[in-house]
């Protein structure tokens, strides 16, 4: 007598097709999250496809909000990790509807389709509304500082903007002039940050940038706030930020939380300090819950850990 074990052979075929429903129990959270980004309004993200059927066919917008909300849910923001998980996770492979989003698409998505990700939040918080799970009277604000996808050696000042901009131009002309010549630009790419072909761009909206603030300032005699001294040719929009554990390249996020400790809004700045931050998120709060079906009463009370003035 033989004997007889559960499960197949991998080359056994099914006799009937297999459902992705029965590869998760049903209260996996990833059906939670297709479920609700199902009520997602994606009109404005469908604009940019073709409508004669010419060329590949894209992924629905609701398949890679599903899969990035599920990753980002469970710890993995890398868009090449994400590629993996749709091929390795099976909930990753449900959310995906057993497709396989590229790293490159995902990372597209990511960019242009950001008001999808403002759509789920405050879709999100709506149904945490009308599930009694958002008590409105005492709100917290607080802020933490995120690094950026860049390095602090990139934070170049207006003089070195300038001239990263000069040795670029002396590059192509000597690289035009003698193209069968290699040229060393190793000190060039150091200085320009990562290479692409919108360094350039990059360069010069950092440089704009700096100008812009400086003329700004240069009017208020008697300001307390100082323009910035540097920008950052990789990342132009991130700033030098002070933590704890020393300076970083980055950003100021701040949230909204209530006492259900539920997130009612949330939002990243590009200031220093939290000084000036309490008052839009506040407004933010209150757009948020005060809306015609929201909580009566918001924001009877809100606490913060740092002054509002400077």
């Amino acid at each position: 007598m033989g004997y007889r074990f559960r499960g197949q052979g991998l080359d056994e075929q099914f006799l009937l097709p297999p459902s992705m429903l029965d590869w998760l129990p049903e209260d996996h959270l990833v059906f939670f999250i297709i479920e609700v980004v199902s009520q997602v309004d994606v009109s404005q993200a469908l604009r940019r496809f073709r409508v004669d059927g010419r060329g590949g066919a894209p992924y629905d917008p609701r398949i890679l909000l599903a899969v990035m909300c599920y990753c980002y849910a469970t710890g993995t923001v890398s868009s090449r990790q994400i590629e993996r998980r749709c091929v390795e996770d099976v909930a990753c492979r449900v959310a995906a509807g057993n497709t396989r989003p590229d790293h490159v698409t995902i990372c597209r998505f990511r960019t242009q389709d950001t008001l999808l990700f403002t759509s789920l939040f405050s879709t999100v918080l709506d149904l945490c509304v009308s599930a009694g799970l958002v008590d409105p009277g005492l709100i917290a604000v607080d802020g933490t500082k995120l690094k950026a996808n860049a390095s602090r050696d990139r934070s170049l000042t207006v003089r070195q903007l300038a001239q990263c901009l000069v040795d670029m131009a002396d590059d192509v002309d000597m690289s035009e002039q003698a193209s069968q010549v290699l040229v060393d630009d190793s000190v060039v790419v150091n200085r320009l940050a990562k290479p692409g072909r919108d360094r350039i761009e990059r360069i010069a909206r950092a440089l704009s940038e700096l100008k812009a603030e400086q003329n700004h300032f240069d009017p208020k005699v008697n300001s307390s706030r100082q323009p910035r001294q540097r920008a950052n040719t990789t990342d132009p929009d991130s700033r030098i930020m002070k933590t704890k554990d020393g300076f970083i390249q980055g950003y100021n996020a701040q949230a909204a939380v209530c006492v259900n400790q539920v997130v009612v809004a949330a939002d990243v700045f590009t200031d220093r300090t939290d000084y000036n931050l309490l008052e839009p998120m506040v407004e933010q709060t209150l757009n948020n819950l005060g809306h015609p079906g929201g909580c009566d009463g918001v924001g009877s009370c809100f606490v913060a850990d740092a002054p509002i003035f400077d």
